[in-house]
């Protein structure tokens, strides 16, 4: 009992003065989970890093992850006419409190041989993630 005590106190310290923001994504992209996710991911990092608390209590205030869109287009072929290599382009806003901020990039990512697979593809999604990082950044820098 104690222990549990001494944890509550000691996070009450360290999180005085601290805001608690709520993370949700939303778009009218269903399919795209494991972007949903790594956005998630990531922005919740760069709340952790410009000193914000995460969690979704009641009293939190909202941060909304809109993905506006999310465009493949094929860029090279194979012999055979299949599509071997891709560039994936996605824009996202974030809105938070008062503030609207639009983040895109782009990535190209192949598929050897004109074959099928979601690492390629994922590897992109983060490449694209990790190029914006820093944009993320300043933006939830500036209260």
């Amino acid at each position: 009992m104690r222990l549990v005590l001494f944890i509550l106190f000691f996070k009450s310290i360290f999180a005085f003065g601290k805001e608690e923001i709520c993370v949700t994504v939303k778009g009218d992209y269903p399919q795209e989970k494991y972007l949903r996710i790594a956005l998630k991911r990531s922005v919740e990092k760069a709340l952790i890093e410009t000193g914000y608390i995460t969690g979704c209590d009641k009293d939190s205030k909202k941060l909304l992850i809109i993905i506006k869109n999310v465009n493949e287009k094929p860029i090279a072929y194979t012999s055979k006419s299949r599509i071997r290599s891709f560039s994936l382009t996605i824009v996202m806003d974030i809105i938070m409190e008062n503030k609207k901020g639009r983040f895109s990039s782009f990535a190209p990512y192949g598929q050897p041989s004109g074959g099928i697979g979601d690492i390629n593809r994922k590897n992109a999604i983060d490449e694209i993630i990790d190029k914006i990082y820093l944009d993320i950044l300043k933006f939830l820098s500036r209260r």
